[in-house]
């Protein structure tokens, strides 16, 4: 692993999963918010993902 994916590891991912699973537990009756919460993250994470993520051939273009 490189300085950037840890840098992203430790302060965003790593916290957010924190924040996930305490508002899924906090939330005992139906678990609403916390299937909320996960289904706008996977949203906005394939929404990256495919529209604003560089291609790969963008990033390599002699392979």
């Amino acid at each position: 692993m490189d300085t950037p994916s840890l840098f992203f590891l430790i302060v965003f991912a790593v916290p957010m999963v924190v924040l996930l699973f305490w508002i899924i537990r906090k939330d005992k009756k139906n678990r609403k918010w916390g299937y909320i919460v996960l289904t706008a993250i996977v949203i906005a994470a394939l929404y990256v993902a495919f529209f604003k993520a560089p291609s790969y051939h963008d990033i390599f273009p002699n392979i």
